[in-house]
Order: C-alpha cells, then structure tokens, then sequence
C-alpha cells in the first residue's frame, strides 16, 4: 500500500522524456564447460525509471515535504503516472533525487531546479 499519490501541484510530466532500464532477472552458474548457466530469479522484474523535472522554488518545497516527511526520506511507495505508458503505477525512489539549481534568486519562490528522480515501478 504506497503512502499517497504524486502532488498534484508537481509537475506531471518529465523534462525531457524518460530513461527506462530493465535490471538483470537471473543468476549465473559456472558449469565444466561452455557459456555459464542462467535461470530467472524471480517472477517479479526489477525497472527503474529515470525522469528529469523542472521545479519552481515554491514547487521544490512542496516536493521536500513530500520526499521527506510522506514518503519518510523515499522509504515508502506512492502512486505516480508512469510516463512510458500513461498507466496507473506505484514507486519508490531507487535512490535519493539529484537536485540542481539554475536560477539563483533572493526569493526562495523565485528559484528554478532541475531535479532527476531514480524511480523504481514496483
């Protein structure tokens, strides 16, 4: 059960698209002679979805709320449009978000980030 939704008043869509990898699903065995021997780990696929989004500064506190104090620093799931399919999906960060600012202001509202979020689809 994922601790809540993607804010709505985030953005939606990323940047520039999304990068999508799929993680290795098996496990090798050597064997006397030829190619090692693979079998599949598990029936549940490991992919990790990496989006690029621009945030204003009033929409970066909105996200820190969410990352740290809902989703407790990226622990827990929520619900998010998957952005390959347009399909209902649940997350979880993969890794913690990589936050760039390329408008510094006086004015923390005034401020513009790019932030890349390592999504896993659970």
């Amino acid at each position: 059960m994922s601790a809540g939704s993607w804010p709505s008043g985030l953005p939606q869509l990323p940047l520039v698209g999304v990068a999508e990898e799929h993680l290795a699903n098996y496990v090798e065995s050597d064997v006397d002679a030829g190619p090692p021997k693979r079998r599949r780990n598990t029936t549940k696929r490991r992919i990790i979805q990496t989006v690029s989004l621009e945030f204003t500064g009033a929409q970066y506190a909105i996200f820190k709320t969410f990352y740290q104090d809902t989703l407790e620093d990226g622990a827990l799931t929520f619900d998010w449009t998957d952005a390959v399919d347009d399909t209902a999906v649940e997350f979880r960060f993969a890794e913690p978000p990589q936050v760039g600012q390329w408008t510094p202001a006086p004015d923390p509202d005034d401020r513009f980030y790019t932030l890349t979020l390592k999504l896993e689809v659970m």
